[in-house]
């Protein structure tokens, strides 16, 4: 062999020993997948809070009737919205290490003075586990660091818009608890003037009050129900009432009996500028704002606009 050869093949002996020096086990080695949170389970969790890195945040506790922003006057949190986080972030991992030196923490945004967003789990033990969130390389991935270790990693199918620092993000927009399978009857007062709707045997609901000689459509009838399931807010206005709100003398009032509840809603003036009406729930001690265009259909309705008209009577012959 020569010289020349002999040099080469000891250069690559000497690499081959360099390269398993530096990845002898123990070594800066790292867990082929990484759990954030590994052993947390979601009933364990009694309070989540969210920090921007403009200052912003966010608190939610869990408490004997469920979750509530406390940072926002204990709105309602959506039970569905804080499943889906909780799952999330519980399940959380992953075995794309990016960096080990904490000089890089700031250019990923997970430092601890320089973040994207900070996620901090309040466990009902007392403990507390927090992660930094930082740079998105991609829509649905993120850069993030545990709190106290210096490993960053890169965290596919997740986003810092599912654990908003905004409360819309959280509060649940759908004003009304009652079910309609557990509704027997609505009552509408309007400036037309009142409307009965009942559940019949067959769960059909049916109108009150038709006139003599004529029928009510059960499609429009069904049509009105519906309206109710889709009354979602769009603000809430805190718990004290207000003159501008216009519910001393509300323009409608509407009256829901449930199996073993019933519930008034009294609707306020239209706001002109917002399209909304201020409504107030019985059942909540909050004042909220919803569309006009899902609560225009109530507003107006009449006896006279449930019933079938006479062309439609003439064609079924009944």
């Amino acid at each position: 062999m020569s010289k020349r050869n002999l040099a080469l093949l000891l250069l690559l002996l000497l690499q081959v020993v360099v390269i398993g020096f530096i990845n002898r086990p123990g070594i800066n080695s790292a867990p082929a997948r990484v759990a954030f949170w590994e052993g947390v389970k979601v009933e364990q969790i009694t309070g989540l809070s969210m920090l921007g890195s403009d200052g912003r945040s966010i608190i939610l506790n869990k408490g004997e009737q469920g979750w509530t922003i406390a940072s926002a006057d204990h709105l309602p949190v959506d039970p569905q919205k804080m499943k889906q986080a909780l799952g999330k972030l519980t399940a959380l991992a992953s075995d794309h290490l990016v960096t080990r030196t904490p000089a890089s923490h700031n250019r990923f945004q997970v430092g601890v003075n320089r973040f994207n967003q900070q996620v901090t789990l309040l466990l009902a033990d007392g403990g507390k586990k927090s992660l930094f969130l930082g740079t998105s390389p991609s829509y649905k991935s993120v850069h993030v660091r545990a709190a106290g270790d210096d490993l960053v990693y890169l965290v596919k199918d997740f986003s810092t818009w599912q654990v908003p620092l905004e409360e819309s993000g959280w509060w649940q927009s759908r004003y009304l608890d009652l079910a309609e399978e557990t509704l027997s009857e609505v009552r509408v007062v309007n400036r037309h003037g009142e409307l009965v709707l009942r559940k019949g045997q067959d769960n059909g609901w049916q109108l009150d009050q038709v006139p003599a000689g004529k029928t009510a459509d059960p499609g429009k009838v069904q049509e009105l129900v519906n309206k109710l399931d889709q009354l979602n807010l769009t603000e809430y206005l805190g718990r004290d009432d207000k003159e501008q709100y216009d519910l001393l003398d509300p323009v409608a009032v509407l009256t829901l009996v449930g199996k073993d509840e019933k519930v008034v809603l009294a609707v306020g003036a239209l706001d002109s500028e917002s399209k909304t009406l201020v409504i107030k729930s019985s059942a909540s001690p909050f004042y909220v704002r919803a569309s006009s265009f899902t609560l225009n259909p109530l507003l107006e309705a009449t006896v006279a606009s449930l019933l079938r008209d006479d062309k439609e009577k003439d064609a079924t012959g009944k």
